[in-house]
């Protein structure tokens, strides 16, 4: 799998381009409270059930070096064809979608705010391509340290949008 993308921190859902993304933005920013992230308590999956087949929720353990996946939605599973619930995440040429997804966390965890990224083209194995956009949002239980992220990825094929602008 190849990927080829952007990063930017978003401080607006206006900065994003797919509505399920400014939905979830939308969603996490009305649980801050004034606080630079909600915590995972503070999220209800009874509010965003459409959004639910789309999130990884990832758990920061051991001073942030320590990527473990609580949960991936079956829209994210039947994307990669894989489900990494319970995984670690490493920076590691043996995987490329754990890497990719651990680079993402750790950019949310490097910048203390979301972080958006794409649109992006993977290049799965089987020749198939997919564009994917990429939202990642801290969240911390004691509003100091990150002990998650949940991200919301939006993705679909590249023949349903037809080429990307250069």
């Amino acid at each position: 799998m190849n990927m080829l993308f952007e990063k930017h921190i978003v401080s607006s859902p206006v900065h994003l381009r797919r509505d399920m993304l400014r939905e979830l933005f939308t969603y996490w920013n009305s649980l801050r409270n004034g606080r630079f992230a909600p915590s995972r308590n503070d999220i209800c999956p009874s509010h965003i059930p459409r959004l639910l087949r789309h999130i990884l929720l990832v758990d920061v353990a051991e001073g942030q070096h320590k990527l473990r996946v609580r949960l991936m939605g079956t829209r994210l599973v039947n994307c990669f064809d894989r489900d990494l619930t319970g995984q670690i995440l490493q920076n590691t040429g043996s995987d490329p979608l754990g890497s990719v997804l651990a680079g993402y966390c750790r950019s949310a965890l490097q910048e203390r705010h979301p972080v958006a990224f794409g649109p992006m083209q993977c290049h799965m194995q089987d020749n198939d391509v997919l564009i994917h956009e990429t939202l990642a949002l801290p969240l911390s239980a004691d509003m100091m340290r990150i002990n998650m992220i949940l991200m919301g990825i939006s993705s679909q094929p590249r023949s349903a949008i037809g080429p990307l602008a250069g």
